[in-house]
């Protein structure tokens, strides 16, 4: 029997869809950020009334899609369990709880395509729901939509600094990285930030290897730009635990070799 952080899941047979306990399902889409404070039985309500059946699948690991960048989109699908990844550079792994199709729906009113390949890199349980479905929930909880508009802008903005992670100096790559993460929670200003990150991520992050991201880390803590529980020991140790006192420094750091490239388009074209 598979487990996720909502309770024990049936396996069921590989390959044939599930009926889904609403309730049980409800319990878990509200840890999602989208549903979270939205009441339990008028979620459950609103999913139930197009009389339309979500589904659960168990899916293999396997290179092969999930779904596939344009195809239409059928179903929005909701990891209950494993770890499901897109088909980009730096890739991130999505597990529980995680809706995929949120955007698609979002900005295509008539027949949404996946803008995306997925694959489970692990096996996966997911719920399937169909897009009327999804609709229905949006017209009657409207801010559910609400949040998922902003949960987008919010990927959005990680998006561009995910795009500045691969390339420059180590510490620009690691400051990119460290600020995506900030403005997916919504705090890449101000100061005082807190940014719990593992050094496996930041090597996924930066396309780089272990010991460019170390560099890049430490020439970081040494500059006053991070503080790091650890670094300032005779063996350094990265705990994962990072403070930025002053987001605007950071930024500084990852765009430094964006400012060097616009400086030298400048003078091109001068």
């Amino acid at each position: 029997m598979l487990m996720d952080r909502a309770g024990p899941l049936s396996c069921g047979v590989l390959g044939v869809p599930m009926p889904v306990d609403i309730h049980d399902f409800v319990r878990a889409l509200t840890s999602y950020p989208a549903f979270e404070g939205v009441p339990r039985d008028q979620l459950a309500r609103a999913l139930q009334e197009p009389e339309i059946e979500l589904s659960v699948d168990f899916v293999e690991a396997s290179v092969e899609p999930l779904v596939r960048s344009g195809d239409p989109v059928e179903d929005l699908i909701f990891i209950r369990h494993g770890t499901v990844v897109p088909w980009q550079y730096p890739y991130s792994e999505l597990e529980f709880p995680f809706l995929l199709g949120e955007h698609e729906v979002l900005l295509e009113p008539d027949q949404p395509q996946w803008v995306a390949n997925y694959s489970a890199v692990t096996e996966s349980l997911i719920v399937r729901i169909p897009v009327p479905v999804m609709r229905h929930v949006l017209e009657a909880l409207p801010e559910v939509g609400r949040n998922m508009e902003h949960l987008v802008l919010r990927r959005l903005s990680r998006f561009y600094w995910t795009s500045l992670s691969t390339n420059g100096t180590p510490e620009s790559k690691v400051a990119a990285a460290l600020i995506s993460r900030l403005a997916l929670r919504g705090e890449d200003a101000g100061r005082g930030k807190n940014v719990t990150i593992q050094q496996k991520d930041l090597i996924r992050l930066t396309a780089a290897s272990r010991a460019v991201v170390s560099q890049g880390v430490q020439t970081l803590f040494e500059w006053g730009v991070i503080e790091v529980e650890g670094l300032d020991r005779p063996r350094p140790y990265f705990s994962g635990e990072v403070h930025v006192a002053h987001v605007d420094r950071l930024k500084a750091e990852a765009l430094a070799g964006v400012g060097r490239e616009i400086d030298r388009l400048v003078r091109e074209r001068s």
